[in-house]
């Protein structure tokens, strides 16, 4: 396993030929392709690029475009070749089974000039197992039975020194060999695992071993690496991946989610990652340790861990919602968590928030039991009977200058002074702005500050300042809240994203900061700070590393989720704790996460991008077999140029960058199309379609998980014109107009001349056109009288017209129609539904969908640009993409359906920008419903959904983006709302709710829309149907129906 200078992994396997690993896709070669055998055992790269295989019957030399091999050399045709080395020099060495080595001194095209080494000549064995070169240019040779044979090159020869078994080192069969950053040689072997043979410093010569222990002298070493950090990595044949760090060994087996414990090759790729290969288990990638997770396995009482605080002693203690509370010594190297529940009086094994003082003091809050402080022997409760105003409490907060304890509960706020409870909510005067306090914090200054689901409330010196929309919070739902050095209060809400108090702003103090455009998620669930530019925003959908310029900006944002360690994902309220040592704690749904951020590394390297094909009219091309030479690795033309006719390209790229693939963002730029950049996506092509006649540079940005960007990939080609648009045929155009004109001159010279002598001849007979005048006007007359006949029957001829018109359009009535799914899917559904749809013209850009799938029924409701002709085009195109997503790619959740819809729009209506003239598109809303479940999911462009439920409406918002090109090309979110018998649901365009009419010839507007389909709960579907459309009639009046109209109904 080796990574070559383009960022490409290649594993040899046994009987599987060569692998070649990309990131994401894995392409084998085999002997098909032109290997001699398919078990490959060793790889290397020379200066020009070229791969060098090693195989059991031979070497192979991949170019890029094809495999050759060396049949002509019996040293490198028949014997396995089981390592291969490019020296400083350039010069290639091939350790053989039983040929010993070889030195390919030169390359002639394919000529080889070659020098042998074997036991004839100094070596101590045939059997070359590995090689490695050191610092000093000598070449270590490891042998199979016969010690290490190191050759030093002179100036004409070459120096062998040996290390023989039992005399000079402990071990015969030498499997492979590392130099460390100090000079040190170490050696993996079959007989006495590894071992050190110092070479610098007063050791020089002697041998260290790997371990004292007799497990690890036994083990079977495959493979050391001293990677670009300083530590050495160990492969061994049972017990895994050995890290040695700072001469601490750390143990990476199946246990720790490696896919074997027999590791054979370990790699560092060119970002720092540490890929393992083992044998018959594939590979993986050592994504680092600043993130350890710990869950039920490790031994914790329960995964959804609640609170984390730390005790004078050092001791993490951690609540949990189910398996009460649990103590951890974060200094052993094995986790062991001590349960605490009834044994120490905690009789609620929910725990909703510890707070412990620096007094000792130990306090918990419970869900149903109020809260409880230990007296040095059990948890002694104080609940509604002691004063405390609610029992279910989230939050709490010591306040040792004042000698209170404070208490945040679903009731609003109890302050506890040692003796008895003095309670806040919305009833006292004055009143809290909300009972829901989710989190309380103390600031710098000694303010208490309090997050409610109401807003922010301050406490200081007895007096309480609630804030809501009029200082700026515009999102009252707030979860947590953190304070920075500078004294500002950040606020994390539910819903609307990340929010600041500016302690020094005279007014309008708060102000938003961020929303999911740029974070995981806007519901964040704890704030902390890791440093005084850092804030880690925790969310129901990962991690956030927040990056803050000094004037409190946000100047970089990193995403962390399961794709980057963060196995947890699902923050819960306000369980995040920086410990003594600068680990920041995380309690999530799936168990406890330690952040180390002092071990974190964030590789500099941009990704490595590489233009892999280029399809015409989406079929893949051999450009072999079309351009007159093509680059190798991956096969596209060097300099493309194509005639007019084929002028549809999709361009497929790759970006290598290992970290996280799956996070790599691509954007794109035609010079001589686009004025610029795309938005940042994930799709590693693009199509340009329609291109005209000229010469185009393709310009490629990729960025990778750490906001690095690569280097820019420019590919330049050509469009010819056809030939009426060459220089040559205008030449001729030109030429022939020219001769045209003179010829002209030339005719018009002889024509005045003839004239000047028929002028005479005019004269005379102008007396005669006189007299003839008199008939003529009489034919004319005669003439108006046929025209007047003419345009009577040209009226005809256009009423005819309009006839055929009317019909064509009542004929795409009938076919739009056709495609509008039958109201008896929708009936057999719910059988208490209703469609009410009325076009403006006899054909509609709005149109319903309806499709049962799977045992669920998925019900679409959409407005299209336009209405009558151009909106039924939109209608259509909409009806038949939702049928191949949801048919033919088997797509069901209503988010992916609107992407992969959102992208068909833009690819078909050939969309660039956001500021493009073609911005056509829909607006729609689609739900989900499985009666087994219960549950409805939901997603929306631009237009909501509705449900009413006890006489209440609610309102389930969409995405503010267009199924169409956008200013913002997020991914549409899916909405979950759990189902109760009884529940009516609605959606609709804004026909209904934009229709003028009424006294003061006014839109009918959403809000009284709302109050209508509130006021029909007690009919049928059928019924509201009847009084929706007869409302709506009423409501128009004399007024032109200015929109397409599409309501549904449906009762649950």
């Amino acid at each position: 396993m080796f990574q070559d200078s383009r960022g490409i992994i290649w594993l040899g396997t046994q009987g599987g030929g060569m692998i070649r690993f990309e990131g994401k896709e894995f392409h084998s070669y085999t002997t098909n392709d032109g290997l001699f055998s398919n078990s490959v055992r060793a790889f290397a790269e020379d200066r020009h690029g070229n791969i060098w295989i090693g195989t059991d019957d031979g070497l192979n030399l991949f170019n890029g475009i094809s495999i050759s091999g060396f049949k002509n050399i019996p040293e490198l045709y028949g014997d396995p070749i089981l390592c291969i080395l490019e020296d400083k020099q350039g010069d290639i060495w091939i350790g053989t089974r039983s040929s010993g080595l070889l030195r390919i001194r030169q390359i002639k095209k394919d000529t080889l000039i070659t020098e042998r080494y074997d036991s004839d000549n100094g070596l101590s064995s045939d059997f070359i197992f590995s090689l490695y070169e050191d610092t000093r240019g000598r070449i270590w040779a490891g042998t199979y039975g016969q010690g290490i044979n190191i050759l030093t090159p002179r100036d004409t020869s070459i120096v062998i020194e040996t290390l023989l078994p039992q005399i000079n080192i402990p071990a015969t069969r030498i499997i492979c060999m590392e130099e460390d950053a100090s000079g040190n040689m170490w050696v993996g072997s079959i007989d006495a695992g590894a071992f050190c043979i110092m070479n610098e410093g007063e050791g020089t010569g002697k041998i260290k071993s790997l371990s004292e222990s007799v497990s690890l002298k036994n083990e079977v070493i495959w493979s050391i690496l001293a990677d670009s950090k300083g530590n050495l990595w160990f492969g061994t044949g049972t017990k895994g991946a050995i890290k040695l760090k700072e001469n601490r060994m750390i143990f990476f087996s199946d246990s720790l989610g490696m896919p074997g414990n027999q590791v054979y090759e370990i790699l560092e790729d060119y970002e720092g990652n540490i890929w393992f290969s083992t044998f018959g288990n594939g590979i993986c990638r050592y994504g680092g340790d600043h993130f350890a997770h710990y869950s039920e396995y490790d031994g914790l009482s329960n995964n959804l861990v609640s609170s984390i605080e730390q005790d004078i002693n050092g001791n993490i203690w951690i609540a949990t919602l189910g398996g009460g509370l649990n103590a951890l010594d974060p200094d052993l190297p094995v986790p062991d968590f001590i349960h605490y529940g009834e044994n120490v009086g905690i009789t609620d094994k929910s725990i909703n928030d510890i707070v412990l003082g620096r007094d000792g003091s130990f306090w918990i809050a419970t869900p149903s039991n109020g809260i409880a402080y230990f007296n040095g022997k059990k948890f002694v409760y104080l609940t509604e009977k002691e004063g405390l105003i609610n029992n279910y409490v989230n939050s709490l907060l010591i306040d040792e200058s004042r000698d209170l304890l404070w208490c945040g509960t679903r009731g609003g706020i109890s302050i506890f002074n040692g003796t008895g409870f003095f309670n806040i909510s919305e009833l006292s005067d004055p009143g809290l702005i909300n009972n829901e306090v989710q989190h309380i914090i103390m600031d710098q200054t000694g303010n208490i500050w309090v997050a409610t689901l109401g807003g922010l409330a301050k406490f200081y010196e007895g007096t309480m300042t609630d804030y809501d929309e009029m200082e700026g919070l515009f999102y009252k739902q707030l979860h947590t809240l953190a304070e920075d050095k500078d004294g500002n209060i950040w606020i994390g809400t539910f819903g609307g994203g990340l929010f600041v108090f500016d302690v020094l702003a005279d007014s309008m103090p708060i102000s938003f900061v961020a929303d999911n455009t740029i974070l995981s998620s806007n519901n964040i669930y704890s704030l902390i700070f890791q440093d005084d530019s850092t804030l880690l925003v925790a969310t129901n959908r990962g991690l956030d590393r927040v990056t803050l310029d000094k004037f409190k900006k946000i100047s970089g944002v990193k995403n962390y989720n399961r794709s980057d360690g963060f196995k947890g994902l699902e923050n819960q309220l306000n369980a995040a704790f920086k410990d003594e040592s600068g680990n920041i704690w995380f309690g999530t749904t799936g168990g406890l996460t330690r952040y180390n951020p002092k071990v974190e590394y964030l590789s500099l390297n941009s990704p490595l991008l590489h233009l892999t094909d280029i399809d015409l009219f989406y079929q893949d091309v051999n450009w072999n077999e079309i351009s007159d030479s093509v680059t190798p690795w991956y096969e596209v033309p060097y300099a493309l140029e194509l005639p007019y006719s084929s002028n549809n390209l999709t361009f497929k790229f790759v970006a290598i960058s290992n970290t996280n693939p799956d996070k790599v963002t691509y954007q794109f730029f035609l010079d001589g199309l686009d004025k610029d950049f795309t938005p940042p996506t994930r799709s590693n092509e693009i199509t340009y379609s329609g291109l005209k006649p000229g010469q185009y540079t393709l310009n490629v940005v990729v960025t990778n998980v750490n906001q690095i960007k690569s280097e820019p990939l420019d590919y330049s080609f050509v469009i010819n014109p056809p030939f009426w648009q060459t220089w040559w045929f205008y030449s001729i155009v030109i030429f022939l107009v020219a001769l045209g004109v003179y010829s002209y001159i030339k005719y018009r010279e002889r024509q005045l001349i003839r004239k000047n002598r028929e002028l005479e001849m005019k004269v005379l007979e102008r007396t005669a056109e006189i007299r003839r005048q008199k008939s003529v006007i009489e034919e004319k007359n005669k003439n108006l009288e046929a025209a007047n006949v003419e345009i009577s029957e040209q009226k005809n001829v256009i009423e005819t017209k309009n006839r055929d018109i009317t019909d064509s359009i009542k004929y795409a009535q009938r076919i739009q129609n056709a495609l509008l799914p039958s109201y008896e899917i929708l009936k057999e559904s719910f059988s208490d539904s209703f469609i009410l749809f009325k076009p403006r013209d006899i054909v509609s850009g709005d149109f319903y969908w309806v499709k049962r799938k799977n045992g669920e029924v998925i019900v679409v409701a959409a407005d299209c640009t336009g209405h009558g002709v151009p909106g039924s085009f939109m209608s259509m195109l909409g009806i038949s993409f939702l049928n191949e997503i949801v048919d033919k790619n088997n797509i069901t959740e209503p988010g992916e359906i609107l992407n992969h819809l959102r992208e068909l729009v833009i690819t078909s209506l050939k969309q660039r920008h956001a500021d493009s003239e073609t911005r056509d598109g829909m607006d729609i809303a689609i739900c989900k419903i499985n009666y087994e479940q219960n549950k409805l999911w939901f997603a929306g462009a631009n237009n909501p959904l509705w449900f009413i439920r006890c006489g209440e409406l609610k309102e389930q918002r969409a995405d503010r983006m267009p199924i169409a090109i956008y200013d913002e090309m997020n991914e549409f979110n899916t909405h979950t709302i759990n189902l109760q018998k009884g529940d009516a649901i609605y959606m609709f365009s804004d026909g209904y709710a934009d229709q003028f009419g009424g006294p003061a010839g006014k839109k009918f507007k959403y809000k009284p829309f709302q109050e209508l389909l509130v006021s029909l709960q007690e009919k049928n579907m059928e019924e509201q149907k009847v009084i929706l459309n007869g409302k709506i009639e009423e409501w128009r009046g004399d007024f032109e129906q200015i929109d397409d109209i599409i309501v549904v109904g449906m009762k649950y």
